[in-house]
């Protein structure tokens, strides 16, 4: 599981949409970076995440970071995911789920399959996001990470069960008090 100071992810391998391994410490290397790991394409609770992550994308920049989506599906669910839902956010793709492994996300039938998750289906429901057809592992959850430029990981939060991910405001404060706190260190 990641932990502040956590250095493992910059080794992480994923795909880029056409493919291409990406070493994640080339994702790291122009500064901070908030990684968003999804469930799966298809996912109705990735959608909202989504979403509403892509409604602050400004705010992270302004703060001097950059939103990055990683999911485990193949390119063409990337492609389309990108393209439908985050046209202006860059999105990887971990099909091996290595990434997943060393972020902590947990996997399972019963993490994702749990009464805790009926809330969140309500309010994905409510908000107009639907779930289509698996587009990656059904049974892996998603997390959040904030790494920066050194490819050292500054906060990080694992989803125990599907739909419970943290709001954007919750993203952004944790943004600013890691880079308040890393600027802070520098002077």
């Amino acid at each position: 599981m990641l932990v502040a100071g956590d250095t493992r992810l910059a080794d992480g391998k994923v795909l880029d949409l056409e493919g291409h391994e990406v070493q994640l410490r080339a994702v790291f290397q122009h500064g901070p970076v908030v990684l968003v790991w999804l469930r799966h394409y298809g996912c109705l609770f990735c959608k909202e995440q989504a979403a509403q992550l892509r409604d602050i994308k400004k705010e992270i920049e302004a703060a001097g970071a950059r939103l990055v989506f990683i999911g485990n599906g193949n390119t063409v669910f990337a492609r389309h995911f990108k393209a439908t839902l985050v046209p202006d956010c860059e999105v990887l793709t971990d099909p091996s789920a290595a990434t997943y492994t060393l972020l902590g996300a947990r996997r399972g039938f019963w993490t994702t399959w749990t009464p805790r998750s009926m809330p969140a289906i309500f309010r994905a429901f409510r908000h107009g996001f639907r779930q289509s057809h698996t587009q990656g592992y059904a049974y892996l959850q998603g997390g959040v990470a904030i790494v920066d430029s050194t490819g050292v990981v500054r906060w990080s939060f694992v989803s125990r069960f599907a739909g419970h991910h943290p709001s954007p405001a919750y993203i952004v404060s944790a943004l600013h008090r890691v880079l308040e706190k890393s600027a802070a260190v520098q002077s």
